[in-house]
């Protein structure tokens, strides 16, 4: 738990993040052209849909930001 913890802020060198192909997400890939002026956008996308962790922190975020608002009184 404390390596994950640390992990947010600088490299654990015990922690190894695997990179995995998500075929599913190409999909997205697809509206980003593969074109010099385009490099930048293209690879940190393929880069935040591969890792698990940005992605996975992404999904937590939203579902705990998508229950807040649903308790929050309007």
């Amino acid at each position: 738990m404390f390596y994950r913890l640390a992990n947010l802020f600088t490299d654990v060198p015990q922690l190894k993040e695997q990179v995995k192909r998500r075929a599913y997400l190409d999909v997205i890939l697809k509206g980003i052209p593969f074109q010099q002026q385009a490099t930048h956008r293209y690879l940190y996308t393929r880069t935040f849909l591969r890792a698990g962790d940005y992605l996975g922190l992404l999904v937590r975020l939203t579902v705990i930001s998508g229950l807040i608002l649903l308790a929050a009184p309007f």
